[in-house]
């Protein structure tokens, strides 16, 4: 989940380092995330390699955030039921079944590949009309 040429995002850093802060093994990170637990380690130890660019995009107001799915994994992690994880959001508990189950479930749930999975999934603006086409260049002629 890597971006052009094998770069991480700064999304995907900043959420590798704040993973490594509460403690989470480097493996894991790296499973999270999608990259090598070597390279996890370095940014980690370094504190380096942040100035990555960003993703490009956000979801829309109402939609999960990285920080809001991130949230959702930890809760999992530590056990806490979908009415509690919804009651920390402030989020339905249908909202949190749903995405959860959509990630593949409470054992397979990955925050980064939900946000990878929803940008991928979000509408995309329709194609532009050409301006000569044949409707718009003239009136229209009645046969007769």
């Amino acid at each position: 989940m890597q971006g052009k040429h094998g770069h991480l995002s700064r999304e995907q850093k900043q959420l590798a380092l704040r993973l490594h802060a509460r403690g989470w093994r480097l493996v894991d990170i790296a499973k999270e995330i999608g990259c090598s637990a070597p390279m996890v380690g370095v940014m980690a130890r370094s504190g380096r390699h942040l100035d990555a660019k960003p993703l490009g995009w956000k979801p829309r107001q109402g939609c999960l955030t990285i920080d809001e799915r991130e949230q959702i994994l930890l809760g999992i992690n530590r056990g806490d039921t979908f009415t509690a994880i919804a009651g920390q959001l402030g989020r339905t508990v249908s909202t949190i079944s749903r995405e959860v189950k959509r990630g593949g479930g409470r054992c397979e749930y990955s925050a980064w590949r939900a946000h990878e999975r929803a940008r991928q999934q979000t509408r995309r603006p329709k194609p532009v009309q050409r301006a000569s086409g044949r409707l718009l260049g003239g009136g229209a002629r009645r046969g007769g």
